[in-house]
């Protein structure tokens, strides 16, 4: 494992990476459980019993189904057009809206640019990266249709936050603080058709789980999205409903509840040779401000941690330090490889707190005694990531 993960990246002529389902489902079909707000919340006496469903099925695959409404379905539709637009400008125009010193955090960022936290390759993507105070639109029209899916998303997103909070029975952030954004991110992903120049292992996006509480992601406009199933093994095709929205749980849920919900992985694989076609998607990330205390829940605390003996408990409540959305945010930025030079000081901090999961391997080389490697350096990034999934 660890050779292929240090070896250099080959360009060599090659047909695009064949995924690995190339299952085709009848129209209607959902390979994740499906709800209704709308319903729910109008359930009158059944609502707490919907209100579990909805936990339940969060809580063991990390991603549900939620039925839109039509003016939100043609919202979706309006920002597919813009960003579609947008992409297709000249490199050296959209490169105007490329501002490396914020360190992916806001505006245009090109291909190979990211890549997946602990993974060798960059993500066959480009993307847009919209923030609460962007203010570079590329023109009228995208600012006013972006604005208006990420206000409608915001309020979605308060939504199923506030039904998390109901399944728990804990208060944890107001609704309306939520909808209002603060910390909320939104992101327009485009996936080019595959080259034979690509290389060999590189996928559209690797497999990661995300940093935020939840993720709204509307269907693609093409296949690929697939989630890893708890044995960390097996992969699962997402295909959802025309008309419905996918959910999935982020590191801030799992975080919070000390592991009750996943920081589910995912992945997006690439296509078939006679599918080998552009995808382009729109990923908002629902967060708690940035104030917000990610310490666990008691009322978690004790459930996932019942039955353990005291040394049990000990290690695995480790994984759980006290932290804030900000500072969780600090971490994955690292993770992400934007952020290249951060203080060594810093660095160690974030590590010794079991913030820094999965840390590049360059940065790893440039800070041995931060990480305190083993033989191979890339031995440390294993054993992190190891421990989350274990979780």
């Amino acid at each position: 494992m660890t050779a292929a993960l240090t070896a250099r990246t080959e360009f060599v002529a090659q047909p695009p990476l064949v995924s690995k389902s190339a299952k085709t489902y009848p129209t209607g079909f959902s390979t994740i459980q499906c709800f209704d707000f709308d319903a729910i919340d109008n359930a009158g006496f059944d609502r707490a019993h919907h209100i579990q469903k909805f936990g339940d099925a969060l809580k063991a695959d990390g991603f549900v189904a939620v039925k839109v409404t039509p003016v939100m379905q043609e919202l979706i539709k309006d920002v597919y057009r813009v960003q579609e637009e947008f992409f297709k400008l000249p490199l050296e125009e959209k490169d105007r809206y490329y501002f490396p010193e914020k360190l992916g955090q806001t505006g245009y960022v090109p291909e190979k640019r990211e890549t997946a936290a602990g993974k060798k390759f960059s993500d066959i993507k480009e993307l847009v990266m919209v923030d609460p105070g962007f203010t570079t639109w590329p023109n009228a029209e995208f600012e006013r249709v972006v604005k208006a899916y990420r206000e409608a998303a915001s309020e979605m997103a308060a939504k199923a936050m506030s039904f998390i909070a109901d399944y728990l029975g804990e208060n944890l952030e107001d609704p309306e603080t939520i909808k209002s954004g603060p910390s909320h991110l939104l992101r327009c992903l485009y996936y080019r058709a595959l080259t034979p120049l690509d290389p060999i292992g590189a996928l559209r996006a690797d497999a990661h789980g995300d940093l935020n509480c939840i993720t709204l992601l509307p269907t693609a406009t093409a296949p690929g999205l697939q989630l890893q199933e708890k044995d960390g093994i097996t992969w699962r095709d997402v295909t959802v409903p025309e008309g419905y929205m996918i959910i999935n749980s982020g590191r801030q849920l799992w975080r919070k509840t000390s592991g009750m919900f996943r920081e589910v992985i995912h992945r997006v694989v690439n296509p078939d040779a006679d599918q080998n076609v552009e995808r382009m998607s729109v990923v908002f990330f629902g967060s708690w401000s940035s104030p917000f205390d990610l310490s666990p829940l008691e009322s978690c605390v004790k459930k996932m941690t019942r039955g353990m003996s005291p040394e049990d408990k000990k290690n695995y409540l480790a994984q759980f330090p006290k932290v804030t959305v900000a500072e969780n945010l600090e971490a994955r930025v690292i993770e992400l490889g934007y952020n290249t030079n951060p203080t060594e000081e810093r660095l160690n901090e974030l590590v010794k707190r079991g913030l820094v999961l999965d840390p590049p391997a360059e940065l790893v080389k440039k800070y041995p005694k931060v990480f305190n490697p083993s033989e191979d350096p890339l031995d440390q990034v294993l054993t992190l990531r190891e421990a989350l999934n274990k979780a």
